[in-house]
């Protein structure tokens, strides 16, 4: 079998210490034992009293010095020993508990069949000298170990049966402190120097699968780190990845994370499964972990790094204050954390040493917080200045407030804060004048109206408001020397567009859409030498358009010029400013058509009325006589485009005569009519209406039944309706008494419709009735009637008719020619003997006044149509009225 070797060291008190310059160190791939996995060193006893524990000396006590080669040969005499080149175990008590310790191989020690594999132990000896004894384990996971045999001073042990392949080997001291208690003082154990395996060559190779991982915690995701493997190439693994599983050698590897940059310190290592987490180093960034053999991606060896910000997660703040004002050193000034309470710190000058400055820690943050600092400023003083260190530390500031925003990095974040007196102040004049935009070389914005109010803050903080009117300028204020703002305050429709000093190289900066300018003003006792500053405004503008359309029937119309006259309220025309005031558009029958009359100031009103007639250049144009406008008037001009709309409709004209009715002799009557239904005029007979506007198109005119006794007269031209010209007619009616007729666009002339009218008539017809007890009596006998008109009139004999016969006898007007109405009297001429008229009645639209039986007379008042009187006789039947 292979063996291990152990090299031990027994060493006497007296011996001289001679350093090794290897002692401790790792020889690689080589046989020898590469580093401490773990230790406990137990006591060095004190004869006679074996109870007594006391420490081992502490040029023994560095296990390391049990690393690498051995520096002492075997069964060496070494007179002297090298001193710090062996670790003493210590012996093993009930103080201090089993003394041991672990060592891991960076080369495998293989137990291959046929093979003798040994451990081989190395131990420092002055003889003659009691044996110092260990107890050998082997291991190949560092979790279980096999007891390999005991080694006494120098020698070896065989590989135990059950480790085929091993990377750690564990001594526990066994040496009997009663052995020494009359040799030395100093016993302390057993004295290892080195373990090695017996044979170098390699047993065959082994591997397995092992996977390094960054954690996320503290700020890490996604930031870069690199690592070697077993001192291999770097490569790269960012926070919150891993590196999937890599082919590694089976046993112990080395893991090594890169210092990062920025810096950060390795706060935690771990392995999953957890036992194969041999040494965690973290100064140093490394680990060494275990690798099972044959092991896959399922049941690899997962590292994780855990990583901090350089110096920690949390960090402290400390604010100094400095001065360059004699009277502060030494004072205190007082200063707040995120609103907490005061705390104070005295003044250092600024141009001392920073290793004398007297500061004040202010707490302990996270890594990253984002603090505000404030200082409550004494009377008297301003900060002058605030810096951080590091100088990223800082955010922003403010000297006026007193406050500075602090992130909190890893160690400590230094705020410096400078406090200066307030020196006297110093003062200039500053003047504030208001300007209207120029339109032109001759003229300013007329529309430009104020007043305008201004706030202005001086070098010192201070701030005050002026009022100052179009055109004119404020006093000359007196205000601190140094940097001031002037903001002016917004006016409805007005647009700051220039801003400028007097002299113009004290104006510094302007900002035209907050209105505000930054001009110095330099220290002066003379108002004479003041800063004027000009604030330049111009009203806002919008755009009027005005569009023409046409009403109905209005085609006449279509390519007809059409004028306006465009005028600002309460301001002469603006054409005095630079706009048009006369507008013309040609019109279109079948679109609405626009022209954009100008830009007009925001917020004024502005007159769009049209015109007829000649125009101010002189041009005649349409008088309108025959054209009606709707929709000019007054628009309110808002910002964009503002429009009005003017329609025009063609007009004609209709005229309606009544021809005079020759028949009467006095007043002439009046007579109704209604146009289209609608429009209602009077019209007396042998006269005419006005002429009336209507729309171009046909209209109906229809005469109205407010006159019972007249009618139209058939007789008449047109049968009593006519128009002119004749070839406007369209239709007529004259049993309704309506004409429809066409009426063109005015300038080609009236159209004229005329009614002629007669007095209605009314017949005369005249009955008998003869009672059928009578009729043999009267027989054929013949009654004879005359006939009376308006008491002045005598018809005699007009009818001759017999019983059960009528006459019609007249037709008359119903009307007189003075106008009052026609009378008619019928009487009955003398009948038979012994025959009387027994009853007369009346039947007819007329009226009856008069009616004697006795008298065999009626009359009554003629009625348009028919008027029928009917006479009664009887034979030997006598009226009341002749009894």
């Amino acid at each position: 079998m292979r063996r291990i070797a152990i090299f031990a060291a027994v060493v006497v008190a007296a011996l001289t210490a001679v350093g090794a310059a290897q002692a401790g160190t790792s020889d690689g791939l080589g046989p020898w034992a590469d580093y401490v996995v773990a230790n406990n060193q137990g006591c060095a006893y004190v004869p006679p009293d074996m109870t007594t524990c006391r420490s081992v000396r502490p040029e023994r006590s560095d296990p390391q010095s049990a690393v690498g080669p051995a520096e002492t040969p075997h069964a060496g005499d070494n007179n002297p020993i090298p001193v710090g080149t062996f670790y003493s175990l210590g012996f093993t008590s009930a103080q201090k508990g089993q003394a041991f310790i672990t060592l891991g191989f960076a080369n495998p020690i293989c137990n291959e069949p046929g093979q003798d594999v040994a451990i081989d132990l190395f131990e420092i000896t002055k003889e003659p000298y009691p044996p110092e004894v260990v107890h050998v384990y082997a291991s190949a996971d560092n979790v279980n170990y096999y007891f390999a045999g005991d080694v006494a001073k120098d020698g070896t042990v065989p590989l135990p049966p059950q480790v085929p392949v091993a990377h750690f080997v564990r001594l526990v001291d066994a040496t009997n402190p009663a052995l020494f208690t009359q040799v030395t003082p100093d016993a302390d154990g057993y004295d290892l120097d080195g373990v090695r395996s017996l044979n170098t060559t390699l047993c065959n190779e082994l591997s397995g699968k092992i996977e390094i991982c960054k954690a996320t915690t503290n700020g890490m995701s996604g930031k870069s780190f690199q690592f070697s493997l077993n001192g291999g190439a770097p490569f790269t693994v960012r926070g919150g990845r891993c590196t999937g599983p890599i082919t590694a050698q089976a046993g112990v590897n080395q893991v090594v994370e890169l210092q990062s940059n920025p810096p950060t310190d390795v706060t935690n290592i771990t392995t999953r499964p957890s036992s194969r987490l041999v040494i965690k180093d973290l100064p140093n960034r490394t680990a060494y972990v275990y690798v099972a053999a044959g092991s896959t991606a399922a049941n690899e060896s997962l590292v994780t790094f855990t990583n901090q910000p350089s110096g920690g997660v949390v960090g402290d703040l400390k604010i100094c204050k400095l001065t360059e004002t004699p009277q502060y050193i030494g004072r205190l000034f007082s200063f707040r954390v995120n609103g907490g309470p005061l705390f104070s710190t005295e003044a250092n000058a600024a141009n001392a040493d920073p290793a004398t400055w007297s500061c004040r820690l202010a707490g302990s943050f996270q890594v990253g917080t984002r603090l505000t600092v404030s200082e409550d400023i004494p009377a008297g003083a301003e900060i002058a200045w605030f810096d951080a260190t590091p100088a990223t530390a800082i955010g922003e500031f403010d000297t006026n407030a007193g406050t500075a925003n602090v992130t909190i990095g890893p160690g400590v974040t230094t705020l410096l804060v400078d406090n200066e007196a307030i020196p006297p102040p110093l003062s200039g004049y500053l003047e504030i004048c208001k300007d209207a935009a120029q339109l032109s070389r001759y003229y300013a914005d007329p529309f430009v109206q104020g007043p305008f109010t201004f706030t202005v803050q001086t070098a010192d903080g201070a701030t005050f408001d002026t009022v100052v009117g179009v055109g004119q300028c404020s006093v000359a204020y007196q205000v601190p020397a140094g940097v001031t703002t002037i903001t002016e305050h917004a006016v409805a429709n007005h647009s700051l567009v220039d801003e400028f000093t007097i002299p113009e190289d004290r104006f510094l900066n302007g900002n035209l859409i907050n209105g505000t300018a930054t001009v110095e003003v330099p220290v002066s006792s003379s108002v004479n030498d003041e800063t004027q500053v000009h604030f330049v405004n111009q009203r806002n503008r919008a755009q009027l358009k005005i569009c023409k359309a046409l009403g109905p029937g209005s085609d006449d119309l279509s390519g007809h010029k059409f004028n306006f006259n465009v005028e600002i309220e309460g301001a002469p025309k603006v054409g005095a400013w630079g706009y048009s005031d006369y507008v013309s558009i040609v019109a279109n029958a079948s679109t609405t058509q626009c022209v954009i009359a100008g830009d007009f100031p925001v917020g004024t009103d502005v007159d769009v009325d049209e015109v007829f007639g000649s125009n101010e250049f002189g041009t005649s144009t349409d008088d309108g006589s025959f054209i009606d406008v709707s929709g000019e008037g007054t628009v309110h001009i808002n910002p964009g485009v503002n429009s009005i709309t003017v329609t025009n409709t063609a007009r004609g004209l209709l005229e309606v005569c009544k021809a005079k009715i020759t028949y009467l002799t006095g007043t002439q009557p009046t007579f109704t009519f209604v146009i289209d239904g609608s429009k209602t005029i009077t019209v007396q007979a042998g006269k005419c209406s006005l002429p009336i506007r209507v729309s171009v198109g046909d209209h109906t005119v229809n005469e109205r039944l407010t006159q019972p006794n007249y009618e139209l007269d058939p007789y008449a031209p047109g049968g009593g309706i006519t128009v002119s010209p004749a070839d406007r007619e369209v239709s007529k009616s004259i049993a309704g008494r309506t004409v429809t007729v066409h009426v063109p666009y005015g300038p080609q002339g009236e159209t004229a419709v005329t009614f002629y009218n007669r007095v209605r008539r009314g017949l005369v017809k005249i009955c008998k009735i003869v009672p059928t007890g009578s009729q043999d009596a009267i027989g054929t006998t013949l009654f004879h009637f005359d006939e009376i008109v308006n008491n002045q009139r005598i018809r005699t004999d007009v009818a001759a008719i017999m019983g059960g016969e009528c006459a019609i006898v007249d037709e008359l007007p119903i009307l007189q020619p003075n106008g009052l109405p026609t009378t008619v009297q019928i009487q009955e001429e003398t009948p038979p003997t012994g025959v009387f008229v027994t009853d007369i009645t009346y039947m007819g639209p007329g009226v009856v006044d008069f009616n004697n039986v006795c008298g065999r007379s009626i009359i009554y008042e003629l009625g348009a149509g028919v008027n029928i009187t009917t006479f009664t006789n009887q034979k030997g039947v006598v009226p009341i009225c002749n009894i």
